[in-house]
């Protein structure tokens, strides 16, 4: 059985590939079986979802990062780096999941004058292997849990300003980390805004089953057809949401695709099972894990398949 995916929340929209993996020269061979046998030799990019697995076990590092594509290891975190994110991916796996990011994988054919006897060149294949990591590894998970109920994550689709914050700061101030800037999971609801003058729909937002804001009414119109759809199929719409705050107030925005912008796969898909991240400890090695079976090598360094068995305790899913 494979662990549930958790893909990594970045603060940025950008999905620019920005940390070199280290020594996937040494994994040339695997990294080529990615691309089409009649791959450009001029130069062939690649995007794809990777692994990040922790290696505890691992001679050289405790800290180590596995990077992985399909089970299969094709390079590690650089040491700097690993040493800054091994806290979280370990977090994540202890979790039962498995860290995912984008990756940018570079294939060429170049000119190889190492022999400097040789009157021509050779030929040899150069590797430049990147992925997506936000800046700050606290930003990789959100602050609160995922919705307990049936859901769909949106994706990002522009940043939107939620009001009314200051009408539920006894709420909100709650969610104010200490360094003033987080990451939560949201969700959206329908709502009405009532004057004297009359009663008008808008979007509610909600911070773990609590409204902490509203949408202007005329934002909310461009998302309440999504929502009264997912609505009918009883699956709640959550999204990306950021806070910045201080004992005294606090600002919320959110980023999701709008209703015109709604994929068949968000209208129309499976909603996801929530699940949970262990909380946060201030040790790495709080948290139960080794390398998952599935990404341990053998001797021919083929990747056993078979899946990740549970290792860690049964400490409960909660903060």
């Amino acid at each position: 059985m494979t662990n549930p995916q958790f893909r990594l929340w970045t603060r940025g929209r950008s999905t620019w590939c920005n940390q070199e993996v280290a020594g996937a020269r040494h994994y040339r061979q695997s990294i080529e079986r990615l691309f089409s046998p009649a791959w450009n030799r001029d130069g062939e990019e690649l995007r794809t979802d990777v692994e990040l697995v922790p290696e505890p076990d691992n001679e050289y590092d405790s800290n180590a990062v596995a990077v992985c594509v399909d089970g299969s290891r094709l390079g590690h975190l650089p040491a700097e780096v690993a040493s800054r994110w091994v806290r979280t991916i370990r977090r994540i796996t202890d979790s039962d999941c498995t860290a995912t990011t984008s990756g940018r994988i570079y294939l060429s054919e170049q000119d190889d004058w190492s022999d400097w006897s040789a009157t021509t060149p050779s030929k040899r294949i150069f590797v430049r292997f990147d992925i997506l990591l936000p800046e700050d590894p606290n930003d990789a998970i959100p602050l609160n849990d995922p919705p307990p109920s049936p859901h769909i994550l949106l994706p990002k689709g522009g940043i939107v300003q939620v009001t009314k914050e200051a009408e539920y700061f006894d709420t909100l101030h709650e969610h104010v980390p200490e360094s003033g800037h987080g990451l939560l999971y949201a969700t959206l609801h329908r709502d009405s805004s009532t004057t004297s003058r009359s009663s008008r729909a808008v979007v509610a937002v909600h911070i773990d089953g609590e409204k902490i804001g509203e949408l202007t009414p005329a934002m909310s119109a461009k998302f309440l057809p999504m929502i009264d759809h997912l609505s009918a199929r009883t699956v709640i719409p959550a999204c990306w949401a950021d806070i910045t705050g201080s004992a005294v107030a606090a600002e919320v925005r959110i980023d999701a695709v709008k209703a015109h912008e709604a994929p068949d796969e968000v209208l129309e898909g499976a909603p996801v099972i929530p699940i949970p991240i262990l909380p946060e400890h201030v040790t790495n090695w709080w948290y139960d894990i080794s390398t998952p079976r599935q990404y341990r090598p053998r001797t021919t360094a083929i990747f056993d398949p078979s899946g990740f068995p549970r290792i860690g305790s049964n400490r409960p899913m909660s903060r």
